[in-house]
């Protein structure tokens, strides 16, 4: 049954699927637009973007995208979608807490299954890793708003 004047009629569940697809073509076109103009060099040490554009790519790519974006809202609007709204706060928590079990996971007594674990090895690479839990921690307490101010360097003031 379908309602007067609905253009598409879709149960909850199909609705549900067009707000995630949807959604997921809109992130997909934001992150090719900022793919396309990152000019300055990647921070990452790890992952490195290749710049092997075609000449022209973002002013060639915007017309279309622009096209798509149009296309998708409309889509959206006849459909009655509703935008999906995301917190901040959650999804960098998210973030941190992945980061601090996949350090928490690479401590030397956990690599065992990953071969022979040299016995040198736990006391190099286990405190880089604690360092960089107590980092990560720190991230989720400034999240939280809970984090040690730090002094900064050069503006302590004697007693």
């Amino acid at each position: 049954m379908s309602e007067a004047g609905v253009k598409f009629p879709l149960s909850e569940p199909q609705r549900r699927h067009f707000e995630v697809i949807l959604a997921s073509l809109e992130n997909a076109l934001l992150e090719v637009e900022q793919l396309a103009r990152a000019d300055s060099p990647d921070a990452r040490r790890l992952t490195q973007l290749e710049d092997d554009l075609p000449d022209g790519f973002l002013d060639r790519s915007q017309e279309a995208v622009e096209r798509l974006r149009r296309q998708l809202r409309q889509l959206a609007d006849q459909m009655q979608l509703e935008a999906q709204h995301h917190s901040k706060g959650r999804t960098i928590g998210a973030i941190l807490t992945a980061q601090v079990t996949q350090i928490q996971d690479s401590y030397a007594r956990m690599l065992r299954g990953y071969g022979h674990v040299d016995p040198d090895l736990a006391p190099r690479l286990d405190p880089e890793l604690a360092s960089m839990e107590e980092e990560l921690a720190e991230l989720r307490a400034i999240l939280r708003d809970r984090a040690p101010r730090r002094e900064k360097r050069g503006t302590e003031t004697a007693p």
